[in-house]
């Protein structure tokens, strides 16, 4: 995952128009207007990045999808040089308002904790809204809800990276699409100097024909790893997945590399359905490959509960389930597995 510069951000977005410091409602429109004083429901802005200059700290961004589809916002009106995209590092919820609103910022959006202001939380909520090729990173944000959102063209949908938070909420709820991405969700865990958490909710979504960049790492759909090897203190991990569907992508449906994790984790009525993983000798890990579910952690308890995972295919033996732990607790019920072969219980 590549990320922005912090000292670029702090430069461009610490110091925001005092004068506005008390701003929480600002409205987009396309057919309105980027002045000092935009984003009233009468005088909207035109830009996204604007709107996010003005609004203040748990403010409301409301974009205005009327003629959106044909004319998508975009990454105009950026100051920024080194340093392409949107930025933000305050807590800001960006919803719909009147119709479905869609963009199409191929630099993507970047949402980070001010370097300045690290004791504050940054909190980020995206609401119905269409992202085309447009990437979404969050960089130490302690909470992430992405609500009724379909991501689709992009390389690496959403990532999310912790170094310097001690916790993280990540929350996709539905009805939530994913569809002809390059890696869809990826959640690293970095740099911890004491034990990190990190909750991990996604429901109602979608997950359609995307696929992975194996020359870049082993990933899944869905993507959660670290490169803790020697944490103070054990990382826990809980994960809820319910009524995922997965249908034609060319990739497993979630990996995690936690190998100093302990997790619980919940998978309630997903579909595997016609996915294909292929097994290459790029492949860096053996662990990581012929499974639709691959986990590497300490402590792993996992149940699944109305599981169907059906007519996926690979170049070599796939399994639906697997599962590396010092220890393991694994609650499977009412499931179903056609057409999965496992050859002698190799790897």
């Amino acid at each position: 995952m590549d990320y922005f510069n912090e000292t670029d951000i702090t430069q461009n977005l610490g110091a925001q128009d005092h004068k506005h410091k008390h701003v929480y409602d600002v409205y987009v429109s396309r057919h309105g207007k980027d002045t000092s004083g935009c984003g009233s429901l009468d005088e909207p802005c035109r830009s996204i990045a604007q709107a996010l200059r003005l609004v203040d700290w748990d403010g409301r961004v409301h974009l205005n999808g009327t003629g959106t589809e044909r004319d998508p916002f975009g990454c105009e009106n950026v100051t920024h040089g080194q340093n392409p995209g949107i930025f933000a590092n305050k807590s800001v919820t960006m919803q719909s308002f009147q119709a479905t609103p869609y963009v199409s910022c191929v630099e993507g959006f970047h949402f980070q904790t001010n370097p300045k202001e690290s004791h504050r939380r940054v909190s980020i909520t995206l609401s119905g809204i269409v992202f085309q090729g447009t990437p979404l990173r969050f960089l130490d944000c302690s909470c992430v809800q992405l609500i009724n959102c379909t991501h689709q063209g992009a390389k690496t949908a959403v990532s999310a990276r912790a170094e310097n938070i001690p916790s993280v909420h990540f929350d996709i709820q539905g009805p939530s699409l994913f569809r002809n991405n390059y890696n869809c969700v990826e959640i690293l865990l970095k740099n911890s100097s004491s034990g990190k958490s990190l909750t991990v909710t996604i429901s109602r979504t979608r997950f359609l024909e995307n696929r992975v960049d194996r020359h870049l790492s082993v990933k899944g759909l869905i993507s959660i790893a670290t490169d803790v090897r020697k944490p103070a203190g054990l990382m826990r991990v809980q994960i809820s997945c319910q009524e995922v569907t997965c249908i034609g992508n060319q990739a497993p449906f979630v990996v995690l590399d936690l190998s100093t994790s302990v997790t619980k984790e919940t998978y309630n009525r997903v579909k595997l359905l016609n996915n294909s993983v292929e097994s290459t000798a790029n492949t860096k890990n053996e662990r990581f490959k012929d499974s639709m579910y691959i986990s590497s952690v300490r402590k792993s308890t996992a149940k699944f509960v109305d599981l169907r995972c059906a007519n996926n295919t690979s170049n070599q033996d796939l399994r639906c389930v697997k599962i590396y732990a010092q220890e393991a607790k694994v609650v499977i019920e009412n499931s179903s597995f056609v057409g999965h072969n496992a050859l002698n219980g190799r790897r």
